[in-house]
């Protein structure tokens, strides 16, 4: 009998020391890595014992398809594009290709308000430059003259067509929205509890969130020109994609007057409107990545309409310098 009790307080001191095993097991181990890539910083926070190895694997996605669909890098098959003859067939990746179908059909639902060919305007709105200046009108109508997003073509085995010598694309607002939907599809192959991504205005959730009760994930709208981290507004996802477009992003100011890098395609000027930033909710961040930018451009009213067609949800910020 003596035996039995004492087999029966072993067996209970062993499964104390297991269930304490376990229970510091799952809490899950929080790892968190900051690059800068896609020309802004980003970092990842994932929960889970392959963390370190899933955050690694996301930034060599993430810049794989800055490689594909980089501007300024010469390999890069935008690169290509850019510097194809009209009627040349330029082959590129699944990706590339899968990105410029998007934003294309985006393009058309929007009436040209999100549109890819719009980089002879961007090119001369420097905002990257140490001394940013206003572009002379004659130089806007003639970079104006040169976008149409209508001029190009998409055909068979990932081909890419452009109807004129002159036209250029820029993805830079469509890319960084696909390289979040490929970070989440690279983190979810490891053994994650779950995560966020932030590249930059666009965040990406999935699986559960340790942090709180009910598993999901909040997310702050920022409030445009406030400190970063200012919110007044929060939205609540189990997973997906929140992109917000703003103005107090990237400007410079000359003549007393600020000017942005949210571009309206019919005026080759930045749009102007009653509102600072546009925010996205929707599962998948390369249609959100666009309609963010399509949204500002055409206003409220078409703007939500517009984004509530893709299922997605839709808040527009002014910031405290115009209250």
């Amino acid at each position: 009998m003596k035996k039995l009790k004492y087999m029966l307080i072993g067996l209970l001191a062993l499964l104390l020391v297991l269930g304490l095993w376990y229970g510091r097991r799952s809490k899950a181990r929080e790892y968190t890595k900051t690059e800068y890539v896609l020309d802004t910083t980003c970092s990842v926070t994932f929960y889970g014992d392959d963390a370190e190895a899933a955050a690694k694997e996301v930034f060599d996605e993430i810049r794989r398809i800055d490689d594909l669909m980089s501007l300024y890098k010469k390999s890069s098959d935008v690169a290509k594009i850019n510097s194809a003859k009209a009627g040349e067939a330029v082959t590129v990746s699944e990706d590339t290709y899968k990105v410029i179908e998007t934003a294309l059909s985006i393009g058309e639902m929007s009436n040209g308000a999100f549109d890819i060919t719009i980089a002879p305007v961007t090119e001369l709105w420097n905002f990257e430059a140490e001394n940013p200046v206003v572009p002379q009108e004659s130089e806007i109508a003639e970079a104006l003259s040169r976008v149409n997003y209508k001029a190009i073509e998409l055909c068979k085995n990932r081909t890419v067509i452009k109807q004129n010598d002159d036209t250029m694309i820029d993805l830079g607002g469509a890319a960084k929205g696909y390289a979040g939907d490929c970070a989440v599809k690279a983190a979810e192959k490891y053994n994650l509890s779950g995560g966020i991504i932030d590249l930059g205005g666009n965040i990406l959730c999935f699986g559960k969130n340790p942090k709180s009760e009910n598993g999901k994930w909040t997310v702050g709208i920022q409030i445009p020109f406030s400190p970063a981290g200012t919110y007044e507004k929060t939205v609540e996802i189990s997973s997906g994609a929140v992109v917000t477009s703003g103005t107090y992003q990237r400007y410079f100011e000359a003549g007393g007057k600020k000017y942005h890098h949210i571009i309206d395609p019919k005026t080759g000027r930045p749009a102007e409107q009653d509102y600072d930033s546009v925010t996205v909710v929707s599962d998948n961040s390369l249609e959100a990545d666009c309609l963010a930018t399509a949204a500002y451009v055409m206003g409220e009213n078409a703007g939500k309409n517009l984004v509530e067609e893709f299922g997605g949800e839709i808040y527009f910020e002014q910031g405290k310098k115009n209250q």
